[in-house]
């Protein structure tokens, strides 16, 4: 007995051993993993000099349903503080401006060919020349020193201005020195091209302003539409509810009435129909609501992930009288054509493109250049006498010439010619095209705004009719003459009447948000002043 002990004993130990090296394994394996990933954090953050760990611990760490234990904070949110906050975090429009800042920086290069240059240059030689076939030679020691400054001009032209002084000799040294102005300029191919490459990258920063602009409207209209959508959400939330609780109102007279003998049995069914559909219609309008604060929450937190799952939006309420702003067809047409960034952007390539074929075309012509040099020669026994000798004027010189390059054949310059042209006529028709799309998308959303305008009114009225039908109706139920079913029938269809006015209003809002993203005119509507040159 004593024998079968020890040996359960002994074995039980090992096993305990087996579990304890395990547990030490396991523990080691997770806390050298944990120290190798905040190392690996580190020394990232180190490369992107930037906190995205900080960012992906947030998200990794985010709460992504409401807590039933906490109570959900409200988020009051006028329109206009929406349209400013889309302003100030929106990450495609913090995008947009390093882009621009991006073709910004296009000019500066190339301005930069006309920035001045400064060559300094010190040379030293040491030769030594045979005398007397071979049997003795003689040692020469030359030290040169020169500067230049050179300049590109507008006009393609360069001048260069250099100076150099030269010390030679093997005991008695002789000082040269040489200063000389050059000027060279192309008189065909290559005149004025830098120049025009300087308006290229002008024209291309108005376009990537017009890129700008572009993406600030579309953020603010993508916004604007989805503060609508929760809006008409909100609504149809509180409609659901409202209907629910008129439900749970008969269904509570039809239980008392069954007890005294004045309600029947399907008045009582029916009712508990209509209150649990009701109820699962308030489920799927909660889950509505909260997507459309989601997809608003998305375009206007940027980089900020806070707010998710205990904020609630709460919009600005829907005045019962409000002003119906109609649009007038002509007016918008001229003013879409005046502000659409597309359309100026468009205009902008065609001149770019215009550019583009003028450099082509001066490709094809002979590179003639004139050159001309002047320059001042002096020498002496040292630097100062070399220098005193060359600007004495009496050892000047003065060069004049005259270049011509004509190519055997042109086929790269024509092929480029003739691309560069293809391209030039393409945007032409790719302007004409876009024109036509602009009074396709005008049309259609002034006609969207007037139906609008008609659907809100139309609404409306429908909205009290259905409302004067079921007060009539439960008149007509209190003393026994309707049944359940039709009252419920009743408050389901001012239920539905109201859940289509306010869509009807969030549709007349959401096609003037459109109309001015169409005209261009987005910005001016909400108060923003664009500067372009402040871009």
């Amino acid at each position: 007995m004593q024998g079968v002990t020890s040996i359960f004993n002994n074995r039980f130990k090992k096993r305990i051993s087996w579990i304890a090296l395990a547990v030490f394994i396991v523990g080691a394996r997770s806390a050298f993993a944990e120290e190798l990933g905040r190392a690996y954090r580190i020394a990232r953050n180190e490369i992107l000099k930037e906190d995205i760990s900080g960012i992906e611990d947030k998200l990794a760490g985010m709460n992504l349903f409401e807590s039933k234990m906490r109570t959900a904070g409200e988020w009051r949110l006028p329109l206009a503080e929406c349209t400013q906050l889309v302003l100030k975090q929106n990450i495609r429009i913090k995008i947009s401006y390093l882009d621009l800042d991006t073709t910004r920086r296009d000019i500066d290069k190339k301005k930069a060919v006309f920035d001045p240059n400064t060559t300094l240059s010190s040379e030293y030689a040491h030769e030594r020349s045979p005398v007397n076939a071979g049997t003795s030679g003689a040692a020469t020691d030359t030290l040169t020193h020169s500067l230049s400054v050179d300049k590109e001009f507008s006009t393609g032209g360069t001048v260069t201005l250099a100076g150099s002084v030269e010390r030679s000799g093997a005991s008695d040294h002789i000082h040269a020195s040489d200063y000389s102005v050059s000027v060279s300029q192309p008189l065909l191919k290559n005149f004025w091209v830098d120049r025009k490459r300087v308006k290229i990258s002008i024209v291309n920063y108005e376009i990537g302003v017009e890129t700008l602009r572009n993406q600030i409207i579309d953020r603010i209209s993508e916004a604007q539409t989805a503060y609508w959508e929760i809006v008409h959400a909100r609504e149809v939330l509180v409609a659901r509810k409202t209907a629910y609780r008129q439900a749970l109102e008969i269904l509570h007279v039809a239980q008392k009435g069954l007890k005294i003998g004045n309600r029947t049995k399907i008045d009582v069914l029916q009712a508990q129909a209509s209150a649990a559909s009701r109820k699962e219609d308030i489920l799927q309008a909660r889950k509505s609501l909260q997507d459309r604060e989601d997809i608003l929450k998305k375009i206007l937190s940027g980089p900020v992930l806070s707010g998710w799952d205990e904020r609630k939006i709460v919009t600005d309420p829907v005045e019962p009288d409000f002003k119906l702003e109609a649009a007038n067809p002509q007016a918008s047409l001229r003013q879409a054509l005046q502000n659409r960034p597309d359309y100026l952007q468009a205009l902008h390539q065609l001149e770019t493109d215009q550019l583009d074929l003028s450099i082509a075309k001066n490709g094809l012509l002979p590179n003639v250049s004139v050159d001309y040099a002047f320059n001042l020669n002096g020498t002496g026994d040292s630097s100062r006498n070399a220098f005193d000798t060359a600007f004495g004027g009496r050892f000047p010189g003065n060069t004049v010439g005259l270049t011509f390059t004509m190519p055997w054949f042109d086929r790269a310059e024509s092929a480029e010619y003739h691309q560069k042209k293809n391209d030039f006529q393409s945007q032409k028709l790719r302007i004409k095209d876009l024109a036509l799309t602009i009074v396709k998308e005008v049309r259609e959303r002034v006609r969207q705004v007037h139906t609008t305008i008609e659907r809100v009114r139309v609404a409306k009225r429908a909205y009290q009719l259905q409302e004067q039908k079921l007060e009539a109706e439960q008149k007509r139920y209190e003393i026994g003459v309707a049944t359940s079913f039709e009252v419920l029938t009743f408050q389901q269809d001012v239920a539905n009447s109201r859940v289509a006015r306010i869509r009807a209003i969030a549709d007349y809002y959401e096609a003037l948000i459109q109309l001015w993203q169409t005209l261009g005119i987005t910005l001016e509507k909400n108060g923003i002043v664009f500067d372009k040159a402040a871009s």
